[in-house]
């Protein structure tokens, strides 16, 4: 039974998809750029987003830079509204607070509006921090990560991370923490779970088995 548990945001804690794909759609647009297919947001949603507007739109850092500004004014504003619940998650949230058990949220989306988000859909007070990424972009996953585990003064290996990526396994592997991966998010296809396997993760396809894995 982990000590820490240190989630993931978009595509774990919330269906974010819909606000994320207007967004992106609206930079697309706004630079002149193909909108993404679909299917690319797998790839996409939850990854740095400087970095990710350079690999998807070929755009330099400095229109990146600015593509993100302008990404976040318009998240603020309208993305944010536009999340959905997962079904049982707030309950299970709330179920590990009551057994004593610590909890923080790494996300690459930025801090203030990670913060937002989760005040918005009733689940801020469920963790004891919420780190996101910074106003420069310099952050990464295992960053915000060995950030939970210091800030609770735990050992790595009481911590697990819960994320729907790749980007989230790769994380945890470099601060050293375990992996679970869902599959019911964003990142990860319901068939994903050898890769899953293979980087080193339990896989859990709904929020019941996300629970099973966590209270065994």
């Amino acid at each position: 039974m982990y000590n820490l548990c240190i989630f993931d945001l978009d595509g774990t804690l919330l269906d974010t998809s819909e606000g994320i794909i207007h967004c992106y759609n609206h930079i697309a647009d706004a630079f002149s750029r193909a909108r993404l297919p679909k299917a690319q947001f797998r790839k996409a949603i939850g990854g740095p987003l400087l970095q990710n507007f350079m690999d998807y739109y070929k755009m330099s850092h400095d229109e990146a830079a600015e593509a993100a500004s302008v990404y976040r004014e318009l998240y603020a504003r309208e993305g944010v509204y536009m999340a959905e619940h997962y079904g049982g998650m707030k309950e299970l949230l709330y179920r590990l607070a009551d057994s004593g058990r610590k909890t923080a949220v790494a996300t690459l989306k930025r801090q203030d509006l990670a913060v937002k988000i989760l005040t918005e859909f009733g689940l801020a007070g469920a963790f004891g921090v919420i780190y996101g990424m910074d106003e420069n972009d310099m952050l990464t996953k295992s960053s915000l990560i060995c950030r939970c585990v210091d800030y609770f003064s735990v050992r790595a290996e009481e911590a697990v991370l819960i994320g729907d990526s790749m980007n989230d396994a790769v994380g945890a592997q470099n601060a050293g923490v375990a992996f679970i991966g869902v599959t019911y998010g964003l990142g990860f296809a319901a068939g994903d779970g050898n890769e899953i396997s293979a980087a080193g993760g339990a896989v859990a396809r709904s929020v019941g088995e996300l629970c099973g894995l966590l209270f065994t």
